[in-house]
């Protein structure tokens, strides 16, 4: 009775102590939750070839192509977005990063749901409590891979492991009716060799499953969440709980399914001696491979269904994302989206930038941007270009006001050569233009970004084909924001054609030095810093008066 007495006190402790932690766990989370909502996101390493799986299964043909995402350094604007929770979460915003998909339902939708989590903050804290359940463990990332093509995730010859769980299961019958029979043991000798057998073919086939059993695990606690936002009011309201009540039929079923092999996910770690024993009979019996591709055909029946479990979810937590990356703003909009083909943003400004300096774009045609050397022009052009692009995918601008046409965004700016390739920088230039160009005759609003067009060749070849190319592209109505330093450029197109407005950045020279004020004036700038800039920089002075001379600036 004593023994009985201390064995329910340690299970009450136990389960105490479980308790007190799971609640202190969960408080630690509300409570940083709380504290990051509306902050900058900490630096962090992001996986982006795990994140990006998502849209490379599901991408859209006219989002954000490499060349536009590595030019407007969008690596460092998800990081500087990204507060979600999970990896369903983070997979959504990269996709619809990449997408831009400005479709009016579904904005307005992501709208409701951003609005009512910057104002709701004991639903937000409860929702991201859930959402932090799915985690960002590595295996997770690779869901939608799994979910489209479950194919490659197939355990082979199927009917081989059905077939030898049959045998081992009549060689065991057999083994006892002999036994009862004829009081012979070695009537179990089939079974004891097919068990033998067996337990090779689960060795051998394993550590393939085993490293699946963790993907599953995941789609088990993303269509279990699913059921939970189904049914839970408190935690998921409106037009969002009724969308997973349409998938709550579908995730059910899945749930029973793959609970299964989650359970025996969960066994693999355990150091409980018949948990053990029982892994390996039913490893001996196959009947893991067996669960394992019937879950895998449920998926695969169902695959539309969860990939839309998914991106629900998903959007739930990058919309509690865009609430706080608007708070974490300076300044922030809703953009307004407009039939005319047009671009107009008040106090524009690039929100990678800390303490930004905002400017003003009234976009209609064509900009051609000159100016000196540092003075803002490229963080003025991104600027407008993210701002584009984030309209389309989380509906929020980094400016005052915006109101813009649905675009294609293409951009043209951080050009390198590319040695293994083969391939020149003006080869390079010339490839990314003509991407810019096939996409302008496909008819669809284009915005194209350009710096420095085709500086990788002579400055007269430059100047006629940069010229042609730029009024080709305002021919066929694509709007284009160009910044360069050839006047020639700006002149043939400003003050000759009513295709392009002039606009210009410039600096204040003083004794010592140059200060820039970074703010955009109407016109063509004809002031340059080249020479001043190595002047400050301390250059040799021979240096910098052989210069002077040579552009006939020499001081007496």
């Amino acid at each position: 009775m004593e023994g009985f007495a201390v064995v329910a006190g340690i299970v009450i402790v136990t389960v105490l102590v479980s308790s007190y932690n799971h609640r202190a766990r969960r408080k630690w989370r509300q409570e940083k939750m709380l504290a990051s909502f509306g902050k900058k996101p900490e630096e962090a390493d992001i996986s982006f070839e795990q994140i990006r799986i998502l849209w490379e299964k599901t991408k859209e043909e006219n989002g954000l192509d490499d060349i536009t995402w590595n030019d407007l350094d969008m690596d460092t604007v998800f990081g500087r977005i990204n507060t979600c929770v999970s990896w369903a979460g983070e997979q959504y915003l990269y996709k619809s990063m990449r997408d831009m998909d400005a479709d009016p339902e579904r904005l307005a939708s992501l709208e409701e749901k951003i609005t009512w989590f910057g104002h709701h903050e004991k639903e937000r804290q409860e929702m991201q409590l859930c959402l932090s359940e799915l985690g960002k463990r590595e295996d997770s990332y690779y869901v939608p891979d799994f979910v489209t093509e479950p194919e490659a995730f197939e355990l082979e010859h199927a009917w081989l492991y059905r077939g030898l769980q049959v045998l081992l299961l009549a060689s065991l019958l057999w083994g006892i009716a002999g036994g009862l029979l004829f009081m012979d043991a070695r009537m179990f000798s089939p079974f004891i060799i097919l068990f033998l057998v067996n337990m090779c073919v689960y060795a051998l086939k394993r550590s393939r499953y085993e490293i699946n059993l963790a993907i599953i695990a995941a789609v088990q606690s993303l269509v279990s969440l699913a059921g939970k936002f189904a049914e839970n009011e408190k935690i998921c309201q409106g037009k969002s709980r009724e969308s997973f009540k349409e998938t709550e039929k579908t995730a059910a079923k899945l749930n029973r399914v793959l609970k299964v092999l989650r359970k025996r996910q969960q066994s693999q770690y355990s150091t409980d001696v018949t948990e053990l024993i029982s892994v390996y009979v039913k490893g001996a019996f196959l009947v893991d491979f067996v669960h394992y591709n019937r879950a895998l055909k449920e998926i695969k029946s169902h695959r539309k269904e969860v990939l839309q479990i998914l991106f629900l979810v998903g959007e739930l937590d990058m919309a509690v994302c865009a609430a706080s990356f608007r708070q974490s703003l300076p300044l922030w909009c809703i953009p307004e989206f407009a039939e005319e083909k047009e671009i107009v943003l008040k106090a524009l400004y690039n929100p990678l930038i800390d303490e930004p300096v905002y400017n003003d774009l009234e976009l209609r045609k064509g900009c051609i941007i000159t100016g000196s050397n540092a003075s803002g022009k490229s963080t003025f052009i991104k600027a407008a270009a993210i701002s584009a692009a984030l309209a389309a995918s989380i509906h929020t601008c980094a400016a005052a006001s915006a109101r813009l046409c649905p675009v294609d965004v293409y951009t043209s700016i951080a050009i390198r050569d590319d040695l293994l390739a083969g391939e020149s920088y003006f080869i390079k230039e010339i490839r990314s233009m003509e991407r810019i160009i096939r996409q302008v005759d496909t008819g669809r609003p284009v915005l194209a970004v350009i710096d420095e067009i085709l500086r990788g060749t002579n400055t007269r070849e430059r100047i006629a084909a940069s010229t042609a190319v730029l009024r080709y592209l305002r021919e066929k109505g694509c709007l284009v924001i160009a910044a360069t330093h050839d006047l020639e450029i700006a002149e043939n197109l400003v003050r000759q054609t009513e295709d392009y407005e002039g606009f210009y950045f410039c600096e204040e020279t003083y004794e010592k030095g140059l200060t820039f004020d970074y703010k955009i004036h109407p016109g063509i700038c004809r002031q340059t810093n080249a020479v001043r800039l190595l002047e400050v920089f301390g250059f040799p002075e021979q240096i910098i008066r052989d210069a002077r001379k040579s552009l006939g600036t020499e001081r007496g």
